[in-house]
């Protein structure tokens, strides 16, 4: 009779150990809203957490919003929180730093290997003017659902880099441009023998002066 006891015990234990170890996987890969600024309204937040849940298939996913005065880089600060949620595993984080007024994405392990750091500027560019406007729930819901995309092994446009390159190109035509005005007109030419046309070169200047 005492070893049945003993035995009942035991499954109860192995059962509660059981549901205890599933319950605490669960929270660690459910996403984690902490709307420290207050930002965003109950119904967004919801509507984000649906955004989100996709995402937890790869690891853990976090956005936090920060209105507090801190010294650190919001680099830093958005690292802190991933090592402190999700303890080294699979994760991304998404802060919200209006201290600093600036968007920062952390990720580690299977997550970061996908997104690294290329992926990530990438989505940063495509939202960031949302916040700058005031859009904070747009631009979460938009960069969630792209890093979704990403981990999906998709791609997401980035128009505001490529705005980038076509203004650095331009600028660069620019300063091409300039450089050569700058040699032509270095090479002014007074009172020499210049060809006007292709076959006068046996034809005077007359005192010519070119200035480009």
């Amino acid at each position: 009779m005492a070893a049945n006891k003993n035995f009942n015990i035991g499954i109860v234990f192995c059962l509660f150990v059981l549901f205890t170890s599933v319950n605490l996987f669960a929270e660690v890969l459910s996403p984690i809203i902490q709307d420290n600024a207050e930002l965003l309204s109950d119904e967004e937040e919801a509507q984000l957490y649906k955004v989100m849940e996709p995402i937890v298939e790869y690891g853990g996913v976090a956005f936090i919003t920060n209105k507090e005065s801190h010294s650190n880089l919001s680099a830093d600060l958005a690292k802190s929180y991933c090592e402190k949620l999700f303890k080294g595993e699979s994760g991304i984080v998404f802060l919200l730093d209006m201290h600093n007024r600036r968007i920062e994405f952390y990720s580690t392990g299977k997550i970061y290997e996908v997104m690294g750091v290329a992926w990530s500027d990438i989505v940063a560019d495509n939202v960031y003017e949302y916040a700058t406007n005031r859009k904070y729930f747009i631009c979460a819901q938009k960069a969630f659902t792209q890093i979704h995309t990403i981990l999906e092994g998709g791609t997401v446009a980035a128009p505001m880099r490529e705005v980038s390159f076509t203004l650095l190109g331009t600028a660069l035509s620019f300063m091409f441009l300039f450089l050569m005005l700058c040699i032509l007109r270095e090479r002014k030419i007074f009172g020499e023998k210049v060809p006007l046309l292709k076959g006068d070169d046996d034809v005077p200047s007359k005192n010519l002066k070119v200035v480009v």
